[in-house]
């Protein structure tokens, strides 16, 4: 099932999840597709068959592509208050509105911005698309120079 160690390690690194929120699915059946979202179950399921099919053939399912993003996840799980509609392929200003926008409305703007900023510093470290890395670090550069100027203004009066 595991070819090393470290692989099981790694899995059991991200079998420990916050309580309440269902577990992604690490192990895939070969064969049917079914999901499996616990190591016992997989190894249950490769001992004595997947359940949909009958099949042994059970595999670690966390290099699917997506599947292993945590920002995707983060960001496509936890609406309205996420950065969903940010697409690389809009305009500057228009990422930038619905960045704004997507926080809470109770919020000041210099928590926005630090919000803003720091979401999108963190897909540009994440991503391995050059596009998205570009624009990403674009937005965030633009949010905490935002952010400076509302602090010196802030500073001054």
């Amino acid at each position: 099932m595991f070819q090393s160690d470290a692989q099981r390690r790694a899995v059991m690194a991200k079998l420990k999840g916050k309580r309440g929120r269902p577990r992604p699915i690490l192990f895939k059946c070969n064969e049917c597709g079914h999901g499996f979202r616990t190591v016992k179950a997989a190894e249950k399921a490769a001992s004595r068959g997947c359940p949909g099919c009958g099949g042994l053939d059970i595999d670690v399912a966390y290099g699917e592509k997506g599947k292993s993003r945590w920002f995707r996840r983060a960001v496509e799980d936890k609406p309205p208050f996420s950065a969903g509609g940010w697409k690389k392929s809009e305009a500057a200003e228009t990422r930038r509105l619905r960045l704004v926008r997507s926080c809470p409305k109770n919020w000041t703007a210099e928590h926005k911005y630090r919000r803003c900023g720091r979401a999108m510093q963190a897909l540009a470290n994440v991503t391995k698309d050059p596009a998205a890395k570009k624009a990403a670090r674009a937005d965030a550069e633009f949010f905490f120079t935002r952010l400076k100027e509302l602090k010196a203004r802030r500073k001054k009066k």
